[in-house]
């Protein structure tokens, strides 16, 4: 089974699938940006991100 990294790598890198991650949570967890998978984009806030992708149509889908 493919790792969690594997999978997201996979999605962004086959089909095309963009993945963001909240600025506010790294900083709040210090994250730095040497840890952060390739392809990862950071997003001032991943709320705000949200609410204007559910405004263009898109839908959102918790994964655990």
């Amino acid at each position: 089974r493919m790792s969690l990294k594997e999978r997201l790598i996979s999605l962004h890198d086959v089909q095309g699938v963009g993945l963001e991650l909240c600025g506010i949570t790294t900083s709040q967890i210090k994250l730095a940006n040497d840890k952060l998978y390739e392809g990862v984009e950071i997003v001032p806030s991943g709320v705000v991100r949200i609410a204007e992708l559910q405004h263009q149509g898109y839908a959102y889908i918790k994964v655990e």
